[in-house]
């Protein structure tokens, strides 16, 4: 009886078509990052990044395209840190209150 099962060698000869081709598809179809503003569209998302990166409505689309997904995406950053600066402010004050 053999204990070990013989296997073909992994072959990678397609994949750097493949990558190209994937990101050809991604610069026709989807030409923005509308989850993240900050991040180039690349190979490194998701399948499911990617599913909803291409069915994004027309509406978000079309924001991205006038830079005002952008700009949404920088103050949505900007009122992140607002709020966190404040939190710790509140929370360093009920400490003083309460010590």
């Amino acid at each position: 009886m053999p204990n070990r099962f013989a296997m073909r060698q992994l072959s990678l000869n397609y994949e750097d078509e493949v990558q190209k081709q994937i990101v050809a598809f991604y610069k026709q179809n989807v030409q923005y990052d509308y989850l993240d503003g900050n991040r180039d569209i690349s190979l490194e998302m998701t399948l499911n990044e990617s599913e909803f990166l291409y069915s994004a409505n027309d509406k978000i689309k079309g924001m991205a395209h006038s830079g005002d997904l952008q700009r949404l995406h920088a103050r949505c950053n900007e009122l992140e840190s607002v709020v966190e600066t404040g939190y710790l402010k509140v929370v360093d004050h009920l400490d003083r209150a309460l010590a």
